[in-house]
């Protein structure tokens, strides 16, 4: 234990399997597979490490020793990329040992190995029971902003909405940021229009650095669009393009001008096209500017 605590694993390990191969009984056995475990996880080395869990049950471990086994098998199979094999475990865990403090965290985890399959929709069932079976788990406390998540990838944004209006109180830091900006973007699919206008101003106002400002400020851009609001579509466009070099700048700068098409300010959308072709010739959409000026020039 020294030896991993000053950093040499190597070393550690060899005095940890040194140990195991000279006392076949002893009370410390368990926490020395555990501990080869870890380090055999830390450099993804993945069936060495559930080698190790799994010699732990012939340690005649406690029920709690081995629901945590069954949870870091299920974990290590997570990692490398095994779902239908993390499931196998995390099974195990959620049905013979229920009652265990383990449980609550296999239940989530078994929710991301079904989103690692691409079943979103098992994934959302095993959350729900998760909220349901361990409603007071510390687990269960973040079980909003996930559940939403996978929601959302779902397009059941109604869901999304239920979820997030019950939990956000209890979200805190960038889980709340998200959590707002999960929101707003539900309500605009749902087109609940002066909802989610509402929401979008009090994220900005809340989150003026935010990483999803940009994002959000594009959907309201669509959201004027769709409105039919050309010209409030257009200048928010032009906002996100006026400070944006991104893929959200490339695009908006183009929407923009389309948007000042629609609204009949060709001037604004001329020039808005030639914008764009000068600074993104090989953008993806630089076709279409190129055909839409050749169009409004001839």
């Amino acid at each position: 234990r020294s030896m991993s605590q000053l950093g040499d694993v190597d070393a550690s390990d060899r005095l940890y399997q040194q140990f195991l191969d000279t006392y076949p009984v002893h009370p410390q056995r368990q926490e020395a597979l555990l501990t080869l475990a870890d380090h055999a996880l830390t450099r993804n080395a993945f069936a060495e490490a559930i080698a190790f869990f799994r010699r732990v049950f012939d340690e005649r471990p406690s029920e709690e020793m081995e629901a945590k086994t069954h949870y870091w098998i299920g974990y290590a199979f997570l990692r490398d990329q095994r779902p239908d094999s993390a499931l196998t475990a995390f099974g195990i865990l959620t049905s013979d040992f229920a009652q265990t403090d383990y449980a609550p965290d296999g239940m989530y985890a078994t929710a991301y190995a079904y989103i690692q399959q691409g079943r979103f929709d098992q994934a959302a069932r095993a959350l729900e029971v998760l909220g349901i079976r361990y409603p007071n788990a510390p687990v269960t406390a973040s079980l909003g902003l996930v559940l939403a998540e996978v929601y959302y990838t779902q397009a059941e944004y109604a869901r999304v909405l239920s979820e997030l209006d019950a939990r956000l109180p209890q979200l805190e830091g960038s889980s709340r940021e998200r959590g707002r900006f999960l929101r707003l973007e539900s309500l605009n699919q749902l087109r609940r229009s002066q909802d989610f206008i509402e929401a979008y101003e009090r994220f900005r106002s809340d989150f003026p650095e935010s990483a999803y400002l940009t994002p959000a400020t594009y959907s309201l851009a669509w959201h004027y669009h769709f409105d039919g609001s050309f010209q409030f579509a257009a200048e928010t466009f032009a906002q996100i393009a006026s400070q944006e070099s991104s893929l959200y700048g490339e695009k908006s700068l183009y929407y923009a001008a389309i948007n000042w098409k629609r609204a009949f300010m060709l001037e604004r959308a001329m020039q808005s096209f030639e914008a764009y072709i000068a600074q993104y010739p090989q953008g993806s959409l630089i076709e279409h500017a190129l055909y839409e000026l050749s169009t409004m020039r001839y």
